[in-house]
């Protein structure tokens, strides 16, 4: 039988690589320049529509998916329902349900 153990470092790097690359991607397109600083949670927004102005999620297993259901900076949300634990938006036509957890680290103005 062949060894696999090299097999198993090569693919242990890689991983390590994407998550490097994916983290260095987080911090440099997670803001948008002009709005820095300017924006508040979404579970503390008060208007109906908004724009996404910065994600504050270092998980890049988060990060991707909030990007495939099209939140990310300068996107357009419109909030449909709040309530205690958790808000239906809408994104792109699509319904998305979000907790209040992930809600604190997605940043709107209005």
């Amino acid at each position: 039988m062949k060894n696999k153990t090299p097999n198993i470092k090569a693919k242990r790097q890689k991983r390590k690589r994407h998550r490097y690359r994916f983290q260095v991607r987080i911090q440099t397109s997670s803001k948008m320049p002009y709005l820095k600083n300017k924006g508040v949670p979404l579970n503390e927004f008060k208007f109906p529509f908004g724009i996404v102005t910065e994600l504050k999620i270092n998980d890049y297993r988060i990060w991707k998916k909030l990007i495939s259901m099209g939140i990310f900076p300068g996107q357009g949300i419109h909030i449909l329902n709040r309530a205690n634990t958790d808000f239906i938006i809408e994104v792109k036509g699509c319904k998305i349900a979000i907790n209040n957890k992930l809600a604190k680290n997605i940043i709107l103005t209005p």
